[in-house]
């Protein structure tokens, strides 16, 4: 390696530890769980509140502590329960096979 690859990658490096603490510097936390069921609105709570929701008998959507989850699926993958909790509109917890989407608004 020459010394102006190790710059470009430090360089990019640098930029992309920039990046990411930027975007936690101004996380904004949402203020309401909207949980959507065949893409309409199945339910609306507030992220404040603790809850425990059940949709359409195949998924278990919970809220504590300011987060939103799946804790429960019948889905075969379970992909949903791991994408793990959200109280960020940034992200939005899925459960395709049984068309059931969490986002926080």
């Amino acid at each position: 390696m020459k010394k102006g690859d190790v710059l470009v990658l430090f360089a990019i490096l640098f930029l992309s530890v920039l990046v990411w603490c930027i975007t936690k510097l101004h996380h904004t936390p949402g203020e309401t769980v909207v949980i959507r069921l065949d893409g309409a609105v199945y339910q609306t709570l507030p992220l404040s509140e603790d809850a425990e929701v059940l949709v359409n008998q195949t998924n278990t959507v919970k809220i504590h502590n300011h987060e939103a989850f799946m804790e429960q699926a019948t889905c075969p993958d379970r992909l949903c329960i791991h994408q793990g909790k959200t109280d960020s509109p940034q992200k939005t917890i899925i459960c395709l096979p049984n068309r059931v989407s969490i986002s926080v608004e």
